[in-house]
């Protein structure tokens, strides 16, 4: 499903993810971020009347424990410890994603990761319970850095649900685990990609006190702007928000999130979706990320932090 060019990764994108259309040619991709989005637009064509997100790129956070620590991780990973690492139940995941699309009608992609994504040990049993709603969402994605072997159970439910497992390639992680994981997936007949493409630098985690003028330039030239991020019930405009509110690095502002928790359903859908819609100038964890067009640079992708 992989072949290598010595400038850019060949894809082989076998197959829509409802089972129904197939594509026979080569998608040739420099980066994840387009790959993903030729997946969207041609979700677009068939689902854009759905739902107002239907482009939209949504993060189902289940895990915040990861095998690596990278120093520019957009989600803020490498600022856990052990002691604020917070473990959500199966039966809390499944809640979750009942709140969640009992209230939004549609999401053009959604992408299951951590943290390490495969660290969570119900990981089989969430996807068969997210399946459920295949109806409404597009494409679904499983991010993993290439460094955990995946279960026999987790194996056959990504078979069965018609998951695509994209692979991190990082310098970081020995070629050795990712064809040990790759094997796996070719064997069980799973959907799968690698993707390689340099990061942005993004590694404060302190408050700049940016002034309202220059967050909201941070928010518009947002590098992340059509992904949105749900975690434990909130759904977030982006993981900088979501963990950063997450870790205490920055106060929690009731604007920049939608708790369903409180409240689900259809009588919160216009409002949910306005809200995932992005209309506000900015928001809070502008002031502690530079992952924007002007206020960052190119790094190594998975860059680690090394142990004291």
């Amino acid at each position: 499903m992989l072949d290598t060019h010595p400038e850019r990764t060949i894809y082989a994108v076998t197959r829509l993810f409802d089972g129904e259309k197939t594509i026979e040619e080569n998608e040739i991709v420099e980066d994840s971020g387009h790959f993903r989005s030729v997946l969207l637009a041609a979700r677009a064509a068939t689902h854009y009347k759905k739902s107002p997100v239907s482009q939209l790129h949504l993060d189902f956070v289940v895990e915040t424990r990861c095998t690596l620590r990278c120093r520019h991780c957009n989600n803020l990973m490498q600022f856990y410890d052990t002691s604020q690492h917070k473990q959500q139940t199966i039966d809390e995941l499944k809640t979750y994603a009942d709140h969640l699309f009992a209230t939004i009608p549609y999401v053009g992609q959604i992408c299951v990761l951590g943290g390490e994504t495969l660290l969570y040990p119900e990981l089989d049993q969430f996807l068969d319970h997210l399946v459920k709603y295949r109806d409404q969402y597009g494409d679904a994605h499983i991010f993993t850095n290439g460094t955990i072997q995946p279960s026999q159970p987790l194996l056959d439910s990504l078979r069965r649900n018609r998951f695509l497992v994209e692979i991190s390639k990082y310098d970081s992680v020995p070629e050795e685990k990712r064809k040990a994981v790759k094997a796996s997936l070719v064997e069980n007949n799973v959907n799968w990609c690698e993707t390689s493409s340099p990061w942005k630098a993004n590694e404060a985690s302190t408050p700049h006190h940016r002034d309202e003028a220059t967050l909201q330039q941070v928010f518009s030239g947002c590098l992340c702007g059509h992904c949105r991020s749900y975690y434990r019930g909130e759904l977030h405009i982006c993981p900088r928000s979501a963990h950063g509110t997450d870790l205490g690095l920055i106060e929690k502002n009731e604007d920049d999130f939608f708790d369903l928790n409180k409240e689900w359903g259809h009588s919160l859908t216009e409002q949910a979706l306005r809200f995932l819609a992005k209309p506000m100038p900015s928001i809070a964890a502008c002031d502690i990320c530079n992952y924007s067009y002007n206020f960052t640079t190119e790094v190594t992708a998975g860059d680690q932090i090394k142990k004291d």
